[in-house]
């Protein structure tokens, strides 16, 4: 009936509501700390870059093209990040579009490639799964279930880790 369904759109209207803060938040704060070049961050982009221009996984070359950073590790004779690699598949098509549009300007296409991979790697599987959590919300009652979903999407450590290239973003929502 129609009473019905408008209690079903009135129920998800905070959790929508919430969502979208999300996303925005996603869009106007990546690259929040563009001044602190993070470790973190930039091992996962440089092997990412490593992968889009050679087709290997060592970053030796990245290390003197982009500057060095810490967490490198060495292992027969060859530099590589000491992250585990599993944001890789997520970064490398971020390194690639950097590549295509950057090529030629080293800065821009590491600063892209953080920026791009941070939103495909971090801030996409944070929405996904406050998505998920929207869409198991139940309308129109469990106002326990809209209370989690709306605290993931604003009130936890898990917006703020989804707009960095870490891995605790894609952790947290996996």
């Amino acid at each position: 009936s129609s009473t019905t369904l408008g209690a079903v759109q009135r129920a998800r209207v905070p959790l929508l509501a919430a969502m979208a803060v999300a996303a925005a938040l996603q869009l106007a704060l990546v690259d929040f700390w563009p001044r602190f070049p993070s470790p973190n961050e930039r091992v996962r982009a440089y092997q990412a870059l490593a992968v889009v221009h050679r087709g290997e996984l060592g970053i030796g070359t990245e290390l003197e093209r982009f500057g060095p950073i810490e967490d490198v590790s060495a292992f027969a004779g060859r530099l590589f990040p000491n992250k585990a690699p599993g944001l890789l598949p997520l970064v490398v098509p971020a390194a690639a579009v950097a590549h295509l549009l950057e090529h030629g300007d080293d800065e821009r296409e590491l600063a892209l490639t953080l920026d791009l991979g941070s939103l495909l790697a971090s801030g996409l599987p944070f929405l996904l799964t406050a998505l998920l959590l929207v869409r198991l919300a139940r309308p129109g009652g469990e106002a326990p279930s809209r209370f989690v979903a709306v605290a993931l999407l604003i009130a936890t450590p898990a917006l703020t880790a989804s707009l960095l290239l870490f891995s605790h973003a894609l952790t947290a929502s996996l």
